[in-house]
């Protein structure tokens, strides 16, 4: 939140609309992996985003997570400043190197 300069909704709220593509992406058993090494996660990757669960549950592609940002007041671009934030914070907690390059791969910039 600090270092982009974001609304605490805006931060809970992007990191949240990233979780949720892992998680449908990935597979819940995979989600469960990563949120049992990261405690802070299960919260973010809920609907106290301010965005409701219908819009986070929905995110099944990198286009859901642009929508959510821009619901958010955000810019798309804002997307690839969250991801070494979120990577830094998942490899501090313990998580795997296999799971983070999945996590990388899946939230690398189309194109």
């Amino acid at each position: 939140q600090d270092q982009l300069g974001i609304t605490e909704t805006q931060a809970v709220g992007g990191t949240g609309a990233l979780l949720q593509l892992a998680k449908n992406e990935l597979g819940s058993s995979t989600m469960s992996a990563l949120t049992s090494k990261a405690s802070g996660l299960p919260g973010l990757s809920g609907g106290n985003s301010g965005l409701g669960d219908s819009l986070l549950s929905n995110i099944s592609s990198m286009s859901g997570v642009q929508s959510a940002f821009s619901a958010l007041g955000m810019d798309s671009a804002m997307i690839q400043q969250f991801v070494p934030i979120i990577m830094g914070f998942l490899g501090d907690q313990g998580v795997g190197s296999s799971l983070l390059g999945q996590l990388q791969s899946l939230w690398a910039p189309a194109g």
